[in-house]
C-alpha cells in the first residue's frame, strides 16, 4: 500500500499529464485542422504553414506516447520534444518582442511537460542500468 505522499504525488502525475496531453491533443487536431486562431498565430510569428501538419502529427503522437503504459524511453523523447518545441516557441515569441500574455501557451505546455515529466512514477521512468543489468541475466 503506498503511503499518503505517494498517493498524492501519484494523483498530482495524472492531474498534470492528464491536461498536457488534453492541450497535446487539441493542438495537435487544431494544426491538422488549420483551426483560425493557430493559423494567425503562425502568421503572427512568420512561420511557414507547411510546419501545421508536421507539428499536428508530432504533437498527436507525443501525447499518446507520454500516456501509453509502457514505451519507456519513447516517454521520455516524447517529453524532450515538448519540452524543446516549447523553448523554440517561447524563443519565437521573446525574438519578435511580444509580452508573457501572448506565449501563455507555450510556457503553461512546456510548465506542464516539466511537472509532468518529474512527478513521474517509476514504472513510468527509463533507467538504462536497470534495463542493462535484466538483459544479460
Amino acid at each position: 500500500m503506498k503511503n499518503k505522499n505517494g498517493i498524492i504525488k501519484t494523483i498530482a502525475y495524472w492531474i498534470f499529464t492528464g491536461l498536457l496531453t488534453a492541450m497535446l491533443l487539441f493542438s495537435g487536431i487544431g494544426a491538422l485542422l488549420k483551426f483560425d486562431f493557430l493559423v494567425e498565430a503562425m502568421e503572427h510569428v512568420s512561420m511557414p504553414f507547411t510546419i501545421m501538419p508536421i507539428l499536428g502529427i508530432a504533437y498527436i503522437l507525443g501525447a499518446i506516447a507520454i500516456v501509453l503504459p509502457g514505451f519507456l524511453q519513447l516517454k521520455e523523447w516524447a517529453h524532450v520534444g515538448v519540452f524543446f518545441a516549447m523553448v523554440a516557441a517561447i524563443s519565437i515569441h521573446i525574438m519578435i518582442g511580444d509580452n508573457l500574455e501572448t506565449s501563455f501557451g507555450s510556457i503553461l505546455l512546456m510548465l506542464l511537460n516539466v511537472t509532468s515529466f518529474i512527478l513521474r512514477p517509476a514504472n513510468r521512468r527509463y533507467r538504462r542500468e536497470v534495463l542493462a543489468e535484466s538483459k544479460v541475466s
